[in-house]
């Protein structure tokens, strides 16, 4: 697991994801990348397509099956990357599989009985 950056000329960090390896039982190891910030204001597009090929490359170093990129929507302020990273991964033939569910649920704590 981690976090992989790609920087830009200045070397300053453009844009950024997190990702895991996860076993799958039909697939074995997958890449898991999620959490995708592409903070250049000048051509984001540049970052969404660095991202993805680095995306790939690091599926291949780590002997993945498979990528499967989270691309959340609706809740933050990084939100206006999700259609463009979307149409980025898309474009480089990553496609929906599935939908994924979620519900925010209160945390509770445990106590000793």
């Amino acid at each position: 697991h981690g976090i992989l950056s790609v920087e830009n000329e200045q070397g300053y960090i453009a844009a950024l994801f997190t990702y895991r390896c996860h076993p799958d039982l039909r697939l074995g190891r997958v890449l898991l990348a999620e959490n995708f910030m592409a903070f250049d204001l000048l051509d984001p597009a540049a970052c969404a397509h660095a991202l993805v090929e680095a995306l790939e490359q690091l599926s291949g170093q780590l002997r993945c099956s498979e990528v499967r990129s989270h691309i959340s929507h609706g809740k933050t302020p990084d939100d206006r990357n999700g259609g463009l990273m979307a149409a980025v991964l898309d474009e480089r033939g990553h496609g929906p599989c599935g939908r994924l569910f979620c519900k925010e649920v209160a945390q509770q704590t445990c106590r000793d009985s």
